[in-house]
């Protein structure tokens, strides 16, 4: 639906689409984290420690609601091989 700018409740809306838009963008990285636990876990649990490359990748998810333009436009880091 369309809500016209001179609306009075047009900036209440656009202010909820976007927190409901970084809700979904950070469920989205929640669960891109717990496809990556189990490389994690291997590597505690076998006493390797975590590859740099997981690393780098779980760290790039944590600092996704800091990319400028969140929830918005949002650059997915790369999962590594």
């Amino acid at each position: 639906m369309d809500i016209p700018a001179d609306h009075p409740l047009a900036a209440l809306w656009a202010e909820e689409a976007r927190l409901i838009a970084g809700i979904n963008a950070r469920g989205q990285r929640n669960m891109l984290l717990q496809s990556c636990d189990l490389v994690v876990i291997r590597s505690y649990e076998s006493g390797v420690p975590v590859p740099t490359e997981w690393v780098a990748h779980r760290q790039a998810l944590r600092d996704v609601p800091a990319q400028p333009g969140f929830p918005e436009n949002i650059t997915w880091p790369t999962k590594p091989e």
